[in-house]
């Protein structure tokens, strides 16, 4: 079976080698995480640290002076629709509840205002601050901002106010979903990480190859050789 004993060894060293880092890596290393889970959280981090359009958000919306909102916005279910009534009074907006929809009016810059700025305390960790603004839960309170901003992108393209529209699914999409899927990580600028964000991608390129080259070598010891066929004349 071996024709090549010196290629079969190496070939064999090299896919035990590959198993020993492998097995490694999954071992908890890093302050109680494997190696996959901390790089993760790094690139996570770093992710984060690139994605902070808050702040350009409110300049946007105190330049635009987007006037006042009426919309009839359709109620949330159970107690989520008494919670989002709650955060849009505090946001200082006019709320009628009915059996079927909420009518809502008020000063829209400063509603969008608001969200964007718990938002903000949600994205930079100030969980506690934004829990005690409303008694909720701070991601609770994130996630019923998303449901009220949709419910307010509906209502005003059945209003024709697709300009508006557009803007409220932005700061949706730019603020509120990512301080909701960002909560609780640190962020980091890529500059401050540059050695080992190097180090792990020649890490996972060597390691990668390093696999590919033990299956290739193996082979080989083997007698087992891929060769181009030969073209047949129809």
């Amino acid at each position: 079976m071996i024709k090549d004993k010196k290629k079969f060894i190496i070939g064999i060293t090299m896919i035990c080698s590959f198993v020993v880092i492998l097995y490694t890596m999954f071992l908890p290393l890093f302050n109680g995480k494997n190696s996959l889970e901390a790089s993760d959280d790094l690139f996570n981090s770093i992710s984060k640290g690139s994605s902070y359009y808050i702040p350009g958000l409110k300049t946007k919306v105190e330049k635009k002076q987007v006037g006042n909102l009426e919309l009839k916005l359709k109620t949330l279910e159970g107690q989520a629709n008494d919670m989002a009534i709650k955060m849009l009074e505090a946001a200082k907006m006019q709320v009628k509840p009915t059996q079927d929809s909420l009518t809502v009016s008020g000063d829209f810059s400063g509603l969008l205002l608001t969200v964007l700025n718990d938002a903000d305390k949600m994205f930079n960790n100030q969980d506690t601050e934004l829990s005690q603004q409303y008694s909720y839960g701070a991601k609770e309170t994130i996630y019923l901002w998303s449901e009220v901003l949709k419910a307010i992108e509906d209502g005003l393209n059945e209003q024709s106010k697709f300009a508006q529209s557009a803007f409220v699914s932005e700061i949706n999409k730019k603020a509120i979903e990512l301080s909701y899927n960002y909560a609780g990580i640190e962020p980091q600028s890529a500059s401050s990480k540059a050695v080992i964000i190097v180090l792990s991608l020649i890490f996972y390129i060597c390691y990668t190859l390093w696999w590919g080259y033990a299956i290739l070598i193996l082979c080989e010891g083997l007698g087992l050789q891929m060769s181009a066929g030969k073209k047949k004349e129809v």
